[in-house]
């Protein structure tokens, strides 16, 4: 597609992700970089290029990315848990929290979401908050059938509450 279409933005962007799948991470922020230059607002492109930054390690360029990414897609439930996993990593756990709340706002059925906000939440001392969103992130992973994921977030869970990761383990182990 991009040697028919070398401007074509999607391409590039589709193209980085392909060689991020392979672990060619440096061929893939030229194609990120490449695809942003053709279009300044694509705000995946810019997403991707702050998971490039985020993989190898410099939150400061990731937050940079997901910030620009936002800016342009303010309801990017993705930039929105990106910038708050960083911003942790960070040690600015409010705005962290902030951003995780944002993100489960946007997609309040993701296992994921609920899962980073019960770290937030546990790093910032409001454990049975914590545990309410550990129990929510096992129940729907049990609902999407990711048991793996549920298994992580029943292990997590029994460090806060006990009897909430037994009534967990029960319904996704169970039925």
């Amino acid at each position: 597609a991009i040697r028919l279409a070398p401007d074509f933005t999607e391409a590039h962007n589709t193209l980085g992700n392909v060689l991020v799948a392979l672990g060619r991470t440096d061929e893939a922020e030229t194609c990120f970089r490449r695809a942003i230059e053709l279009r300044p607002d694509a705000a995946a492109a810019i997403l991707n290029l702050g998971n490039i930054f985020k993989h190898r390690g410099d939150p400061v360029q990731a937050a940079s990315c997901y910030r620009q990414a936002l800016d342009r897609q303010p309801n990017s439930a993705e930039a929105h848990m990106n910038l708050g996993t960083v911003l942790r990593a960070q040690g600015d756990r409010r705005e962290a929290l902030a951003c995780h709340q944002r993100a489960l706002a946007l997609l309040p059925d993701s296992a994921e979401v609920h899962h980073a906000l019960g770290h937030v939440l546990s790093d910032v001392g409001r454990v049975n908050e914590a545990a309410d969103q550990y129990l929510e992130a096992g129940l729907r992973a049990l609902r999407s059938t990711n048991r793996a994921r549920a298994s992580a977030v029943i292990a997590i869970l029994a460090r806060i509450d006990p009897a909430k990761a037994e009534t967990l383990r029960q319904k996704v182990f169970e039925g």
